[in-house]
């Protein structure tokens, strides 16, 4: 279901006042049919002034054409892209009662009537809709869906496997079945559905949930809870679904607040320019919005341009002066300058306001060693990993700060740790071999080992970045096996000059140059 985009308060009233007025009918045009839902009489005075525009637009269209089926869907389109559904659904029900053919709007009352908690009207809009476009995958899946939310479960089962027999790539089917089954008691085949939902969408946090309740169930305890940890941290999050459709509502819609959430959804999905354009409407339309300021500064530091982030950031705090992410982007602005005293103040800043930023606190953990200030780099590193188990991010910095101080053996710990919570997680196992290969202690130091979760490393990582064939040459030469060594760290040297990481490949070759000698690398006093 869709989540309210702000103007909330606005929206409710507006609703609550549309709700009552709903029976009016227009004011000018023909006389109305008994037969179809008076058209909605909508106060408009609240809008923006865009939107307000938007909205008056298409009520002069109905209004001079009330039995236009165009002019009634459209303006339902309108209603229903703002969440407005009481008003958009007799809309729809006029649209399809002048006798239009086109099936979209019982798509779209479809949807109206599940926003409103009408299980089983949708699914006989879909039914319908689907009698026209048979083979619509969203429509198969929202009808699903409705079945299962009205508890027609064997309904819903069916509905969710003809899904899938249309497209196996539909991972809310899966998760979708796999929720019926669990219902039904049916543990196993609840799990196999929802394992595929999560091999599919990884950061499904639905599915996620559902599978850590149904391993419980089968006394499977450990993976249980490993699930239910995943279906935490990756709450609210579920895949996308191609539905070109709904598609069309969020095109509708306009004003500062949906170009700032149009523009939030390009970002995180790695479209920076696009989003960019719509956070500059966003302030275009309202200077003011803090918001749009500092989700501006995000995009552009992204894009790599500093000082026009940290222009947009300084304004976001200017208009809110506690505004968290701002202070947090601006702290990056300054690692990225190499300015480790301003970074950590700002992210001090960052975790005074909110405890658990864990990105603020990785920050943390990275600068504060570069000022000398390890113990309490720990401190945040492990605060990091506290709050998100299952990022490998704070294990590795963990282990490397643990390594500068020679505490090798909690290094070692920490990476096992993190390798048994994200086994598939190859930049731990690959930063344990470092750890184990090159450790300058004998009693620490694990060479056969280091070399076989290298070469799993390798084996996993069809084409090894450098770093990996640069850790399997280190546990080679110190095996002693400096031949094999020459040969691996000359293809690592290669692959670091390909990806133009210069730094990585002088530092290979300075290792060659060991093997070469026939000597072993290892850590000078930890690193």
């Amino acid at each position: 279901m869709s989540a309210l985009r702000g103007h909330a308060q606005v929206r409710l009233m507006l609703g609550l006042i549309s709700v009552i007025a709903i029976g009016a009918a227009g004011a000018q045009g023909p006389e109305p049919r008994a037969d179809l839902p008076p058209i909605p009489n909508f106060p408009m005075g609240a809008l923006e002034p865009a939107v307000r525009q938007q909205f008056q637009a298409a009520v002069d269209h109905v209004t001079a054409s009330p039995l236009d089926a165009q002019a009634n869907g459209r303006l339902g389109l309108l209603f229903h892209a703002y969440e407005f559904y009481a008003l958009a659904e007799p809309c729809y029900r006029r649209a399809i009662g002048v006798g239009e053919k086109d099936a979209r709007w019982r798509y779209y009352l479809g949807l109206v009537l599940l926003e409103r908690g009408e299980w089983g009207l949708g699914a006989g809009e879909f039914s319908a809709f689907l009698a026209v476009v048979p083979d619509d995958i969203p429509a198969l899946l929202h009808r699903a869906d409705a079945y299962r939310w009205a508890n027609r479960l064997d309904e819903a089962l069916d509905g969710y496997r003809l899904v899938i027999s249309r497209s196996t790539e539909i991972t809310q089917a899966y998760c979708g079945a796999g929720q019926v089954l669990y219902r039904l008691g049916e543990f196993e085949p609840a799990i196999e559905y929802l394992q595929t939902a999560v091999r599919l969408a990884p950061e499904y946090g639905t599915a996620r949930y559902v599978l850590g309740q149904a391993l419980r169930s089968r006394e499977r305890p450990d993976e249980a809870r490993r699930e239910l940890q995943l279906a935490e941290e990756y709450r609210n999050q579920e895949p996308p679904l191609h539905d070109p459709l709904a598609r069309v509502l969020d095109r509708i819609r306009i004003g500062a607040i949906e170009a700032l959430h149009r523009g939030i959804d390009l970002l995180h999905a790695g479209e920076v320019n696009e989003a960019i354009d719509l956070f500059e409407t966003a302030i275009r339309s309202a200077p003011d919005l803090a918001e749009a300021r500092a989700q501006l500064g995000a995009a552009l530091l992204q894009r790599g341009d500093l000082p026009a982030a940290q222009r947009s950031l300084e304004r976001a705090l200017e208009l809110e002066p506690n505004y968290v992410e701002a202070i947090y982007h601006l702290g990056l602005i300054a690692h990225r300058r190499q300015d480790y005293a301003g970074a950590i103040a700002l992210f001090q800043r960052t975790v005074q306001l909110r405890a658990e930023h864990f990105d603020a606190h990785l920050g943390l953990g990275t600068d504060l060693p570069k000022r000398g200030q390890t113990t309490t780099a720990l401190e945040h590193l492990r605060r990091a990993m506290a709050l998100r188990p299952h990022d490998p991010r704070p294990y590795r910095r963990l282990a490397s700060v643990l390594s500068t101080l020679t505490r090798y053996e909690e290094a070692i710990a920490t990476l096992r740790v993190g390798l048994e919570r994200l086994p598939e997680e190859v930049t731990i196992a690959d930063r344990l071999a470092w750890v184990l290969a090159t450790c300058p202690r004998d009693d620490v130091r694990d060479a056969a080992e280091a070399l076989k979760l290298a070469t799993e490393v390798c084996r996993r990582t069809n084409n090894p970045a450098p770093q990996a064939l640069d850790t399997r040459a280190a546990a080679l030469a110190n095996l002693g096996r400096y031949d094999e060594a020459v040969v691996v760290a000359q293809r690592a040297r290669q692959t670091a000059l390909a990806g133009n990481n210069e730094q990585l490949a002088d530092q290979i070759q300075r290792r060659l140059e060991l093997y070469q000698t026939t000597q072993p690398y290892r850590q000078p006093g930890g690193q």
